[in-house]
């Protein structure tokens, strides 16, 4: 075994001794301080997704005013048609050619 390995092993047993006996003895008003810093941040997050969900309503909202408003239009073999939404208007354009070809 290399120098460099089994130095890495070395550290590793130790440092992960050290986890556990930190681990074994918490201190209680860290552990409130952590818990107070993570009820704090689950309140922010639960904000901010209240105000994303909010956001979201309100584009919803604003896609349905402007569906109730818009027009269609469509091309086809009659012609360009162009209709409100709520069907009280109505723009036809279409469009005849009549040719007459003399050879004399």
């Amino acid at each position: 075994m290399s120098l460099r390995k089994l130095s890495l092993e070395l550290f590793l047993i130790v440092a992960i001794q050290a986890v556990q006996v930190r681990a074994q003895t918490p201190d209680p008003q860290t552990q409130d301080q952590k818990i107070q810093e993570l009820e704090r941040k689950v309140e922010e997050l639960d904000q901010r997704v209240r105000v994303e969900d909010r956001r979201q309503e309100i584009k919803e909202e604003d896609a349905a005013a402007a569906a109730k408003t818009a027009t269609t239009a469509s091309a086809g073999n009659n012609g360009v048609t162009i209709r409100s939404n709520d069907d009280n208007f109505l723009l036809k354009i279409g469009l005849d050619i009549q040719a007459d070809h003399d050879p004399d």
